[in-house]
């Protein structure tokens, strides 16, 4: 089977001439990761406490707080955000990378081309993602805030009304220029090297 494949030096595999071989879908990468985002969760929110805690505490104390605070439902928190995040900008990522290799704005041995592809693929998925990326955080973190400071979001879409309302427009876009140059960094070393990989070895 292997042989008639033809590898068009990109992340898909050329499907024109193999009708039984089903091509990529632009949707692929969101769902993907959407499903890393379900299984992950906890472990996310888990981080995201000892990040933001004032008292060392260990993995297992913390998910131990967690629980005593929320229930299991705790480790959830920020879990319609974390979705909405993963289904634009990862998709966003993969579908500005792989149009600008199908429509051949970069050559298949342009290394550079494939790194600065990169990096306008990660902007562009991170500028839609910043929002869903902020209130996934905020949400995870509430359940830390005395009861007069807690923001109270019922899921991502309250969220998204009310900060722009409450705080201004702004407010959904805090910290984005370093999300946006982590995003950035990240797509260019990931998915670029990875495609740079696969035109020296494609199986």
């Amino acid at each position: 089977m292997f042989d008639d494949l033809r590898i068009n030096g990109s992340l898909g595999v050329e499907c024109a001439d193999n009708p039984g071989v089903k091509s990529p879908r632009w949707w692929f990468g969101g769902v993907s990761s959407s499903v890393v985002a379900t299984v992950m969760a906890p472990l996310d929110i888990v981080k995201t406490h000892m990040q933001t805690q004032s008292q060392k505490r260990d993995i297992l104390e913390t998910a131990r707080r967690i629980f005593e605070r929320r229930g299991f439902v705790g480790f959830y928190d920020g879990f319609s955000a974390a979705v909405l995040h993963q289904m634009t900008s990862m998709n966003i990522r993969f579908s500005v990378y792989e149009a600008g290799r199908q429509y051949h704005f970069v050559e298949d041995d342009s290394y550079l081309g494939k790194l600065l592809l990169g990096l306008v693929a990660g902007a562009c998925g991170s500028i839609s993602g910043i929002p869903a990326d902020l209130i996934n955080v905020r949400m995870q973190t509430d359940m830390k805030n005395a009861e007069h400071l807690r923001h109270n979001y019922k899921h991502i879409f309250d969220a998204l009304v009310r900060i722009p309302r409450e705080e201004g427009f702004l407010a959904l876009y805090k910290g984005g220029s370093v999300a946006t140059l982590k995003a950035s960094l990240g797509t260019c070393s990931q998915i670029s090297s990875y495609d740079i990989f696969l035109y020296f070895y494609p199986f």
